[in-house]
């Protein structure tokens, strides 16, 4: 959908939040910033012009339009073109000249826009937004009114507070005290120090993921965690392609905004929730290892939602300096997290070239195969097990002998052909206007079967979600960096 496509130059345009409604007439531009707007997960008027601030930084719509403590249709019953927004219902409802676009759009202004002001927008709306086209502005009334109120009565579901608080640890410390004749765990000690029942650690944090839940609407945790990863992440990826045009950040959510407090889940909470407890119940194996008696579940469960604030604050977890709270505040304000020099290594140059600015800024992320070290459905990061399986296909290998065949078969090649060899360890850096459009190619070589190693579509030359660089966490600048492969999104 293109603007041009509009042959009137303002449309009506009524938004109504849990803080009451408000009337605009906006022109063609503001009026698809507003319905990009809606990614920002808007609950109030107050959220919504604020989200709207992502792209046009300087409007005063706050101190304009008419105002009621209700939705008012008469407010555009004379309009030309008008749209109904209800951020609480999540519905939007449109005229046939207004021409609403899909949940996914990308609208670009062919028109010099205000200094400050972002010349592309996107919309990436959650699947629970209902979006119609309606001749009758009253027909409608009632399936808004039908909406708005059923969300009205929908308690939210405290859903960190369930996965990262007291419910979790007390399934867990259940679990772990409900062992046969009282056994104390078995542990090995390592280079690393104890090591305990591993199986069993695996065989809990299974079911913990897999099994519904009354207090999560009767899903799973794992479904909770997944419902909208993937559009997150594709929010998230239109911020980092925004901050580098801009070359400035994106203004992020606010931490005291709806869509911080009650939003789903991005991939790197996802990820970082994987560790968090496996790392609480090893610790809290240790403590049932080390002491005489076993402790009440509740004293047990109290000790293991303490070890896992702990674990959230540390700045050591998988060599990372940052702090697991601290990646996952950055997500949910919905700001990609920016390469910076101590998050490379030394002994790569294209890396730290990357993280100097080199090339533009440059972005971390977390691929969605980071999860599959253990080949376990229920701990990756794909929503269908159908999904989990050509996955596994793609880019693993029965066993050793079948790897080393095909190694000595990729160097018997090379050994052939010196020419292309070289072609294909050449690295090659081509700038394409500026660090928006920078591009980088290298030839692949992949040794083992690991999160590291790439989908086979992308051997054969199109490239995953995110680069493979190492161990489930991909260095990127945007737009775009592939590392690897040859080509972009």
């Amino acid at each position: 959908m293109s603007m041009e496509k509009m042959d009137h130059s303002s449309n009506e345009i009524i938004v109504r939040g849990s803080d009451g409604c408000v009337h605009w007439e906006m022109d063609n531009w503001l009026s698809l910033v507003s319905l990009a707007s809606l990614s920002a997960g808007p609950r109030t008027v107050a959220e919504f012009t604020t989200a709207m601030r992502r792209y046009v930084p300087d409007h005063e719509l706050g101190k304009l339009g008419r105002r009621g403590p209700d939705l008012q249709l008469e407010w555009i019953e004379s309009a030309v073109s008008w749209c109904v927004i209800d951020l609480v219902g999540r519905t939007v409802i449109a005229n046939p000249a207004f021409e609403l676009p899909g949940r996914e759009a990308t609208f670009q202004s062919r028109e010099t826009k205000d200094q400050g002001d972002f010349h592309i927008v996107w919309l990436d709306l959650a699947e629970d937004w209902d979006l119609q086209t309606a001749t009758d502005l009253h027909a409608v009334e009632g399936a808004l009114r039908q909406r708005y109120e059923a969300a009205r009565r929908r308690r939210p579901v405290d859903r960190r507070g369930i996965l990262f608080g007291a419910p979790c640890w007390e399934y867990f410390a259940q679990a772990m005290l409900d062992r046969p004749d009282g056994l104390k765990p078995v542990c090995v000690r390592t280079e690393d120090g104890l090591m305990c029942e591993v199986e069993a650690t695996q065989e809990m944090h299974r079911a913990w993921l897999m099994t519904p839940r009354p207090d999560l609407d009767g899903l799973t945790p794992r479904e909770v965690l997944l419902h909208d990863r993937e559009r997150l992440q594709k929010d998230l990826e239109h911020r980092a392609d925004q901050w580098s045009q801009q070359l400035a950040p994106p203004l992020p959510l606010s931490r005291d905004s709806y869509a911080y407090h009650h939003g789903y889940f991005g991939t790197t909470e996802v990820y970082l929730y994987f560790f968090l407890v496996r790392h609480v119940l090893q610790k809290g194996w240790e403590r049932l290892y080390h002491e005489s008696y076993p402790p009440t579940v509740a004293d047990l469960a109290s000790y293991l939602e303490s070890q896992s604030q702990r674990w959230l604050k540390r700045r050591d977890v998988n060599d990372d300096s940052m702090p697991p709270r601290d990646q996952i505040d950055l997500e949910r304000q919905r700001l990609p997290r920016q390469v910076q020099p101590h998050d490379v290594f030394d002994d790569c140059p294209l890396c730290r070239a990357q993280a100097e600015g080199t090339f533009g800024p440059s972005f971390m992320w977390i691929y969605d195969f980071a999860l599959d070290f253990e080949e376990e459905f229920a701990f990756s990061m794909y929503t269908s097990h159908e999904d989990w399986e050509i996955a596994q296909g793609d880019y693993c290998f029965e066993d050793d002998d079948e790897l080393d065949d095909q190694q000595d078969d990729e160097l018997d090649d090379e050994q052939g052909d010196e020419q292309e060899g070289e072609q294909e360890d050449e690295q090659e850096v081509t700038l394409l206007d500026g660090p928006s459009e920078t591009r980088v190619e290298q030839g692949t070589h992949w040794s083992r079967c690991d999160p590291c190693t790439p989908p086979r579509s992308a051997r054969e030359g199109q490239p995953p979600a995110t680069p493979p660089v190492g161990n489930g966490i991909g260095l990127a600048p945007v737009r775009h960096a592939w590392l690897g492969f040859d080509g972009g999104p």
